[in-house]
């Protein structure tokens, strides 16, 4: 037999990581001369093996001849070809045998792939923006290993080797941000055993960036050039690089901002990006924030400008945004400028100018305020008027409604006066948090509520008052503030007299907002007294009263002045200085206010002993203590004038009726029509009708009338009977309105109530609107509209009807009642607008 051949110069190929089934191995047999492998079945008996594989990665099947590669280790950049040496054995021959040498080459398979990428530290991806950092990209199979390049003549090494990379963000083409890197090399230093291109980053900002790395190497022929390319797909995770975001370092030009805008502000830091990069900046305090994309780079990546918007409030930090990626906080705050006032001017409802010491204490004025850096009302406006003492209490009054004048939101607003009472009361505003400032000196602007007037004293405390004081006396007049919740009237101080001034009362309080005051006089004595008041530091004008105290009495005397003092013999010494002391009322408590004391014989001898007289400093009211005078004579009677009043008899008198509470069905809610019973409960009324005209024979009871409303006086009660010496029962007359405060007048004397603090009162009901018909009105105004609905009051100057339309005032509403429903005619003024209340 003869020996078995390897065919000689085979060259099988494979891709480059492949695993699996290469070729057959190509032997003869020449005992076959005619026959190649396969074609004498089973191989012709050859056995097949390998004898040499330096790589380590082939198998050959012995009896097929099939090669195949069992490794996915072969690389095509660190070889470009395998030789194997294989031997044949043909056992039916005998063992002859035959070696041969077979080429396995590679193909290469695009297969570069970036595995990271790193500063020059090895630890980060981030960059600056201004370029010019060495980036390392490291991957796999992006180049031949340095053996290759040895064992290629056509590398001479690693400059033969084209390098770029493009980076890539993640928007979808054609919006695809790219940056090109610059000098991009081989490099195999940075990290030992692994694929890296060092390259330097360009100018640029955002982030991440995928790394589109592509390279091409001249391999010698037949390989020729082969190329790689990465690809950027942000649908897996990749290695990215990114721009560092920006760093605010300084913020200037600042100090004046105006809550209009158009402060232009220079940002300096690092990492804004280069020329041209999108930026905008954000400001915000955590109330309000405000962005601004007015901004003009001024040196790239360090210095931009931006301008201020329209806005309000104090200490906003900066954040700037470059193109996606937004610096963390400024340390720097910046504030708007504080809100100043320069100027307040008071307008009634119908917007004439006011005095600015005549704002209605029941509000309703407006309040036109001048001044700058208002906001436009971005952040609301608190306006609030005050005392010093108010403001630092926090109990300052808060005018709502704010609304921008004349277009000019940052320098004019007005807003709504509320109830209210007081003298110089200082102006400040609130915007975005800021507060005006204010020395309360002539620097701050100031008004205040009008002045209080008053028209009526009565009561039974204002004619032929007690010296002591403490009954009831009641001021009618306007201007007098609101209810106090809280009931603190220390405010209000009521003084009376012969000039107003000498006398104070006492326990003064608001009975009826604005209109009606309770007080009880304090101690004192005289008449023709006029009044005045003081609310919050203003004063009223003089009012002429004419109210008075009683005159004094002289009852009875007591002493070794009187003979009739029996406790001595040596008593009425006709030497006189003896003392004696006279025992009345309504004295007073003011020793110089005795003119004079004297007594008259009954010869009308008069003896003058004023000079030796004072008031008892214990019982000042009832006890004076003078000393005789020398004399003779006997039946003295004495006269003590005081204050301008001379003394008068004693006398008595009944009590004056009290009230202690109402019932009946013209208490609550009653008919504006009137004619509806109400009962007055209390004591003292006299006898009844029924007693007075019958049993007793006069010609009537002693009611002289009960009336009520606001000030006790509005309304006077129709056909009331005496019930009782606790009871009255009348009916309402027709009226409108709340908080009817009740008197009863019997035989001249008025009534106080049985609890001087509880609240006896009745009221009208609310008047009812029916809903309107047509419900849609003519633009042009000049339209009769006629409205019903019940208890819409009279038509009278206490009662006159008043209607809100909107924005709209309407006072000359004329009434018509009776029937099934009011009505109400009035004139539909000029307007527009729907849903209107």
């Amino acid at each position: 037999p003869e020996t078995p051949e390897v065919t000689a110069g085979q060259v099988l190929t494979m891709n480059e990581g492949h695993v699996g089934t290469i070729a057959v191995v190509a032997a003869t047999d020449p005992d076959f001369a005619d026959s190649v492998v396969g074609a004498c079945g089973s191989n012709c008996g050859l056995k097949y093996s390998i004898i040499s594989d330096i790589a380590g990665i082939f198998a050959i099947d012995e009896n097929t001849g099939e090669l195949s590669s069992t490794s996915a280790a072969s690389d095509f950049e660190a070889t470009g070809s395998y030789s194997i040496s294989v031997r044949v054995v043909d056992e039916a021959g005998f063992g002859t045998s035959n070696d041969g040498t077979i080429t396995v080459s590679l193909n290469d398979v695009e297969d570069c792939v970036v595995t990271a990428i790193y500063d020059a530290t090895a630890n980060t991806a981030n960059f600056e923006t201004t370029g010019n950092e060495p980036i390392y990209i490291v991957g796999s199979s992006f180049f031949p290993t340095t053996a290759r390049i040895t064992a290629d003549s056509s590398l001479s090494s690693d400059s033969d080797i084209a390098v770029s990379v493009q980076m890539r963000d993640a928007t979808p083409a054609p919006s695809t941000k790219t940056y090109d890197l610059t000098g991009c090399v081989v490099d195999r230093v940075f990290l030992p055993g692994s694929d890296v291109v060092k390259c330097f980053t360009v100018g640029g900002v955002g982030g991440p960036f995928g790394a589109a790395v592509s390279i091409s190497v001249p391999y010698s022929s037949p390989t020729g050039t082969k190329t790689c390319a990465t690809v950027v797909d942000f649908s897996n995770p990749i290695p990215v690089m990114n721009y560092n975001p920006p760093v605010i370092s300084s913020v200037t030009g600042d100090s004046d901002m105006p809550t209009s805008g158009g402060t232009t502000v220079t940002i300096t830091g690092t990492n804004f990006g280069p020329l041209g990069t999108p930026v905008y900046a954000t400001y915000s305090n955590g109330v309000y924030s405000y962005t601004t994309d007015q901004c003009t780079y001024v040196e790239a990546s360090t210095k931009v400008t931006c301008m201020t918007k329209e806005g309000v409030g104090a200490g906003h930090t900066w954040s700037l945004n470059v193109a996606g990626l937004a610096s963390p906080a400024s340390t720097h705050t910046s504030s708007y400028n504080i809100p100043t006032i320069t100027e307040v001017q008071l307008r009634s409802s119908n917007m004439q100018f006011l005095s600015n010491t005549a704002m209605k204490t029941r509000g309703g004025d407006y309040i036109d305020v001048e001044g700058t850096n208002f906001g436009n009302l971005l952040g609301g406006a608190l306006l609030q008027y005050g005392t010093q003492a108010q403001h630092d209490a926090g109990t300052a009054y808060t005018a709502p409604g704010c609304v921008v004048v004349s277009n000019n939101g940052h320098g004019y607003l007005r807003c709504n006066a509320v109830e209210g009472m007081g003298a110089d009361l200082y102006y400040k505003i609130t915007i975005g948090g800021q507060v005006s400032t204010c020395d309360f000196g002539d620097t701050c602007e100031k008004t205040s509520y009008h002045e209080p007037s008053i028209t009526r004293v009565w009561g039974p405390g204002s004619y032929r008052a007690s010296s002591p004081g403490g009954q009831i006396v009641y001021i009618e007049g306007d201007m007098y503030g609101p209810l106090q919740a809280q009931g603190d009237y220390s405010y209000i101080t009521m003084t009376y007299g012969a000039t107003g001034t000498e006398f104070t009362a006492n326990n003064c309080v608001i009975s009826t907002a604005h209109t009606f005051i309770t007080c009880e006089t304090g101690p004192g004595t005289g008449k023709d007294h006029s009044w005045k008041v003081n609310i919050g530091g203003r004063d009223s004008q003089l009012y002429v009263a004419n109210t008075n105290y009683a005159p004094p009495i002289v009852a009875y005397y007591e002493g070794p002045g009187t003979k009739y003092d029996t406790s001595s013999s040596d008593n009425g010494d006709t030497r006189g200085s003896q003392p004696i002391t006279i025992l009345g009322r309504n004295f007073g408590t003011d020793s110089a206010k005795v003119e004079s004391v004297t007594y008259k014989s009954e010869f009308g001898q008069i003896f003058d002993v004023t000079s030796t007289c004072s008031l008892d400093p214990l019982s000042p009211h009832t006890t004076m203590l003078c000393e005789t005078a020398e004399g003779a004579g006997d039946e003295m009677t004495w006269s003590v004038r005081v204050d301008g009043q001379d003394s008068e008899s004693p006398t008595t008198g009944y009590k004056g009726p009290v009230i202690s509470s109402l019932e009946g069905p013209g208490v609550v809610d009653a008919s504006n029509y009137g004619g509806q019973e109400v009962t007055i409960n209390g004591d003292y009324f006299g006898p009844s009708t029924t007693d007075a005209t019958t049993t007793l024979g006069y010609a009537s009871d002693f009611l002289d009338h009960v009336k009520y409303g606001p000030t006790m006086s509005e309304y006077t009660a129709t056909d009331c009977v005496v019930h009782s010496q606790t009871k009255i029962v009348c009916k309402t007359a027709q009226g409108v309105g709340a908080n009817l405060f009740w008197s009863v007048t019997v035989a001249g004397q008025t009534s106080t109530l049985a609890d001087p603090d509880a609240v006896v009162s009745s009221n009208y009901a609310a008047p009812v609107l029916n809903p309107l018909d047509p419900s849609m009105w003519v633009t042009d105004g000049n339209y009769q509209i006629t409205v019903t609905g019940t208890n819409l009051g009279t038509y009278d100057t206490m009662n006159k009807p008043t209607i809100t339309f909107g924005e709209f005032t309407i006072e000359d509403a004329q009434v018509s009642l009776g029937g099934m429903n009011d009505l109400l005619y009035f004139t539909l003024p000029e307007g527009k607008g729907e849903n209107i209340p």
